[in-house]
């Protein structure tokens, strides 16, 4: 069998090197560059190696597993070893992957596929960059999947009622958001004034527009200014006639005020208020 080193050198190195950082960023782990690299000339010297070793069958399946675990084990530092299993685990599952990508490029392009990569007539270049681009795929629909998880684990259901409508709203926990009316010293929820519009006629709303809040008919209505998340500057505060978390079987009726934010609190969707821990506490 005819095999290219440079090949050998760079599809492994630049592979793990992928592998590694797709591991990584999977269980949320940080890890400086050099162990990254350094772990991945390790990979790719047993990739050398392993032509020379007359083994088969399950004796050579148990030397790969081992030769992973090195890998990985190059990789995290003292502190992350707690995630020695969970990111050996990532490492193997993201090398069956990525193997089973290179042998589909490989035989979209040949028809066929052998036991290695490098005897085939391929470019290398090719090859790494539907690699690379798989790996950018991957990566942002890790971080789509961490970050909707996230907002979820942070999301809860609120019914809210103004004045008559009582309006179902999915507020976001803001921990930075540690809000409080000066006028009453209660915690503050910010809700998008959009969403709870219906509530308010035409000369209210153009009053909520305008700041002014002589024409608001609300209990303690009053202006004050707020930075918070995505929102900040001027908004109405007011006391709503009843606010329950619904999750937490609470009512916060007497507990929270409740401020108009003319702007929207999210491009993505998914939330139309805020929330801070003193609300959650209860003050």
């Amino acid at each position: 069998m005819e095999v290219y080193i440079e090949y050998v050198l760079i599809d492994n190195m630049v592979i793990n090197y992928l592998i590694i950082v797709l591991s990584l960023k999977m269980l949320k782990l940080e890890q400086k560059v050099y162990r990254i690299l350094l772990a991945s000339a390790v990979g790719t010297l047993f990739a050398f190696v392993m032509p020379l070793i007359n083994l088969s069958g399950v004796l050579l399946f148990i030397f790969k597993m081992l030769v992973g675990l090195i890998i990985v084990l190059f990789v995290l530092n003292k502190q992350q070893l707690k995630h020695l299993m969970r990111f050996y685990l990532a490492f193997l599952m993201f090398t069956f992957v990525m193997g089973g990508v290179c042998f589909a490029f490989i035989y979209v392009l040949t028809g066929e596929v052998s036991g290695t990569t490098y005897s085939l007539d391929v470019p290398v270049g090719l090859l790494l960059l539907i690699v690379v681009l798989w790996t950018r795929f991957v990566l942002k629909l890790i971080k789509a999947i961490q970050k909707r998880h996230t907002q979820t684990y942070y999301i809860y259901e609120m019914n809210l009622t103004l004045r008559k409508k009582n309006i179902k709203i999915n507020a976001y926990l803001d921990t930075g958001n540690l809000l409080v009316d000066v006028s009453t010293s209660k915690p503050i929820i910010i809700v998008n004034f959009a969403k709870v519009i219906d509530d308010f006629n035409n000369d209210e709303i153009r009053a909520v527009l305008t700041g002014n809040t002589s024409e608001l008919n609300f209990e303690d209505v009053h202006f004050e200014e707020f930075r918070a998340m995505s929102t900040s500057g001027k908004m109405i505060v007011l006391k709503p006639k009843s606010v329950v978390i619904n999750e937490l079987n609470k009512d916060l009726t007497k507990e929270v005020m409740v401020a108009l934010s003319i702007k929207p609190l999210t491009k993505e969707g998914g939330f139309d208020a805020l929330i801070g821990p003193k609300v959650l506490s209860g003050g």
